[in-house]
């Protein structure tokens, strides 16, 4: 009995459009300024504190107290706020950072309330290269 001849697998063409969008270009990174960490404290309930990041404090106070849409939900029962301290970061990364710092990694050690918020601030922050106490 003769063998039959088997039938060789025949390829798939590549059945996918090519694409054929130009490719755009980003646009240029901004330069970027320094980030300040700020601390408030409220006026109705000193007891109460927030920890935030901005570039521009004078807009970001507005957006607290309300004068300006914006401000963190968390902020809006304890207004008026007022600007308690304010750090200076060579970077907004490097301030993002301290923010999160300043909010999970307090000791027992800083204190409460807004002092011990500032006292972990202080502390927290002598790890980084450059930073400044505005006030």
């Amino acid at each position: 009995m003769a063998k039959r001849a088997r039938k060789k697998p025949t390829r798939k063409k590549n059945t996918r459009k090519k694409n054929t969008r130009k490719k755009t270009t980003q646009p240029p990174r901004r330069i970027a300024g320094p980030g300040f960490v700020y601390i408030l404290q409220s006026k109705a309930n000193p007891a109460r504190t927030y920890v935030g990041v901005t570039n521009d404090i004078g807009r970001r106070i507005r957006q607290h107290n309300g004068h300006l849409a914006g401000g963190a939900r968390s902020t809006t029962a304890f207004r008026p706020w007022f600007v308690h301290s304010l750090f200076q970061m060579p970077t907004r990364r490097e301030a993002l950072s301290l923010e999160w710092q300043i909010k999970h990694r307090r000791r027992p050690s800083d204190g409460p309330g807004v002092l011990g918020r500032v006292a972990a601030a202080e502390r927290l922050a002598r790890g980084f290269c450059t930073f400044r106490r505005v006030f």
